[in-house]
């Protein structure tokens, strides 16, 4: 099973306006992909959720608690500090080595997705992600 991190804005994206988020959660609720999260991920999720879409705690407790679902909860052992201009992608970056995981995934256009990869995990948006997922499975 491929493990990936994705960025607080993917899930946003998932839980809220579809697209290529969405059909990377429904690859996960399918186990076809286990996603790799850690306690500020899910944190920031959180709060992004509760203080930019008005969303009750009972609501964002209930989406959090199906990511985790999905997921295996991460302890990252190193910190980064590889992007100072958004200081949260940095955690994704701890999360995705701790984890092992085949690809970061993100929609952040302007910290994350130009490192182009990082440790040798490539950082991928949604659609490059299921592009990637696609070109491999047809290989395999």
């Amino acid at each position: 099973m491929r493990r990936v991190v994705l960025d607080t804005n993917v899930y946003l994206s998932a839980i809220l306006f579809g697209g290529p988020p969405e059909a990377i959660l429904h690859l996960a609720r399918g186990r076809a992909l286990l996603f790799v999260v850690s306690a500020p991920i899910l944190a920031e999720l959180t709060r992004v959720l509760r203080t930019k879409f008005d969303w009750t705690a009972a609501q964002a407790r209930e989406a959090v608690q199906e990511i985790r679902s999905l997921a295996v909860v991460v302890r990252p052992r190193e910190r980064f500090r590889v992007i100072a201009a958004d200081e949260p992608d940095n955690r994704v970056l701890e999360c995705a080595v701790v984890g092992s995981v085949q690809a970061i995934v993100t929609g952040d256009l302007h910290h994350l997705r130009p490192l182009e990869s990082f440790r040798g995990i490539p950082i991928l948006t949604p659609r490059e992600f299921l592009e990637h997922l696609r070109s491999t499975s047809t290989s395999d």
